[in-house]
């Protein structure tokens, strides 16, 4: 893979100013990332981050793309700002709580001809990187394993739970009855 690999941060309102080559891309992504995740269909695609659902949930799209093969995007996160019913477990406040505006990861894929290069390594600490600088008040001041441990995740496939562990330190998981799961650094901050 070339060394220029640039990082693009898309949001519903400028993802119109990709290419057509990086469009059908992201589909493609997107759909094998459903795969991977065992879902009926994909959650992220050049129109469904055009919604204007998406843009309401401050959706956000941290691709990385290179001209050398895999040519266009090859590898993204995807978060989002939700309003969640989560169980906390931890003994200040036990129970189901109403959490409004939680930041979430709601898809993360890496494609297969580059997996453990380093690149969704690379996506994640640009997502984080913005987090700490435009994410608000629980991420000022926080480095990215904190940023990581603060976030939501929707539905991580069985190769992101390793991924979060080794590179994160995260392995304390809260799973959730609505697919999301937090670990517990998510509650230092959070609801």
């Amino acid at each position: 893979m070339s060394s220029e690999v640039t990082v693009l941060v898309l949001t519903p309102s400028t993802i119109s100013g990709l290419g057509s080559a990086d469009k059908a891309r992201l589909d493609e992504l997107g759909a094998k990332s459903g795969v991977a995740q065992k879902l009926r269909g994909p959650i992220t695609s050049f129109a469904l981050m055009s919604e204007e659902r998406s843009s309401a949930e401050s959706h956000k799209l941290y691709a990385l793309t290179s001209g050398a093969p895999p040519s266009g995007i090859f590898c993204y996160v995807k978060t989002g700002v939700k309003n969640l019913w989560l169980y906390n477990d931890e003994q200040r406040k036990k129970g189901l709580q109403d959490c409004p505006k939680v930041t979430c990861v709601l898809d993360f894929y890496v494609d297969e001809s580059v997996q453990r290069g380093g690149w969704g390594r690379k996506v994640f600490d640009a997502m984080v990187s913005d987090l700490s600088r435009s994410g608000g008040k629980a991420f000022e001041g926080l480095g990215g394993e904190e940023i990581a441990g603060r976030l939501a995740y929707d539905r991580p496939s069985e190769k992101m739970l390793p991924f979060l562990a080794r590179h994160f330190g995260l392995t304390d998981i809260k799973e959730q009855s609505n697919n999301y799961l937090v670990f517990k650094g998510f509650w230092d901050a959070k609801c």
